[in-house]
């Protein structure tokens, strides 16, 4: 006799029996019709549900204090510089969305920083070389190592580290940037 549906039909019914199968083992316990409600076996405690107490009675207690949520947006210290090692990102993820939601150009002046806030702009100076550029914070990361800052391809070349990948860098606030950024 053969099965429609070939193979996988087959191991259909057997699986589904295999499933089935052992439930027809379960044994439950029988009930007597006669049995007191209010016995209970020695080696089972009795679960009873608590008394409600009137209204006047009852003792409420606060919650403990949670963190409040921070809010989207957060003052940048005057101050603000970080000193540490950038990489670039390109074709991978160009013409993919970002962080923010719009599509990442690998041929724009952007970056990806880990906490500063979107469209905050940075100048950010390849320590190496001197040169030193205006980027737009628009995407998240980077997310590789100790790495404090990722840009794109054609800021990585305007930086000139694009051939050989990574820079030591300072990135620096700039002036108009130094209030409350969105």
């Amino acid at each position: 006799m053969t099965i429609p549906g070939g193979i996988r039909t087959k191991r259909s019914f057997w699986l589904c029996l295999a499933l089935l199968l052992p439930a027809c083992s379960l044994q439950f316990p029988a009930e007597e019709a006669h049995a007191d409600p209010s016995a209970t076996p020695a080696n089972k405690p009795v679960l009873q549900a608590p008394t409600a107490a009137p209204a006047a009675d009852r003792q409420y207690a606060a919650l403990p204090a949670r963190p409040i949520a921070k809010p989207r947006w957060r003052t940048i210290p005057p101050s603000f510089q970080i000193t540490g090692v950038a990489s670039w990102y390109g074709i991978p993820f160009h013409g993919r969305l970002t962080a923010n939601g719009e599509v990442f150009d690998m041929n724009s002046l952007s970056a990806a920083h880990k906490t500063l806030p979107f469209d905050t702009r940075v100048r950010v100076t390849n320590l190496e070389n001197g040169a030193s550029l205006v980027l737009r914070i628009n995407d998240r990361g980077p997310f590789v190592g100790d790495r404090v800052i990722d840009v794109s391809r054609r800021a990585a070349r305007l930086l000139g580290f694009q051939h050989a990948g990574l820079a030591n860098v300072r990135i620096v606030l700039e002036p108009n940037e130094q209030t409350a950024s969105r």
